[in-house]
């Protein structure tokens, strides 16, 4: 049973002093963790699945797996950036940004191609066939 339970912490990626915490704490020693303990006991983000949402986002713009993080992460900085706008405006704005350096063109070139794509792919393609509207998004936005 303790190995099934060493297996199930392991598999879900947290550190390996939680199993410790499971099987040394008594009945009678019982706590809960908040805050920045559990952040330090479990992973805020998921390997498995970051690696399959990032390998998803690469395919979707005709990227490797390695150039999708590295703009991924230049991408995070259109999020953190000080704004004066606010509500959607803000959150237009900050999209736009993102996916412009995901795209890699500037916003105004993402923002005019976006426009098109809404126009072209969001009608002749049934939402279920994926892959004909994901071949027409990239179409619009990987257009030289």
């Amino acid at each position: 049973m303790l190995s099934d339970v060493k297996d199930y912490v392991a598999e879900m990626g947290v550190a390996s002093r939680v199993y410790e915490l499971i099987v040394g704490t008594e009945p009678s020693d019982m706590r809960r963790f908040v805050g920045t303990t559990i952040d330090t006991l479990v992973p805020d983000v998921d390997p498995i699945e970051d690696e399959l949402q990032t390998a998803a986002d690469a395919r979707n713009h005709g990227l490797t797996t390695g150039e999708m993080r590295r703009r991924a992460a230049q991408a995070q900085a259109c999020w953190d950036m000080p704004l004066q706008l606010t509500g959607q405006a803000e959150l237009t704005t900050r999209w736009n940004c993102a996916e412009a350096i995901k795209w890699g063109v500037n916003v105004s070139t993402y923002s005019t191609r976006f426009t098109a794509v809404k126009e072209a792919c969001a009608v002749p393609f049934d939402v279920d066939d994926e892959s004909a509207w994901s071949r027409c998004i990239r179409s619009f936005l990987m257009a030289k």
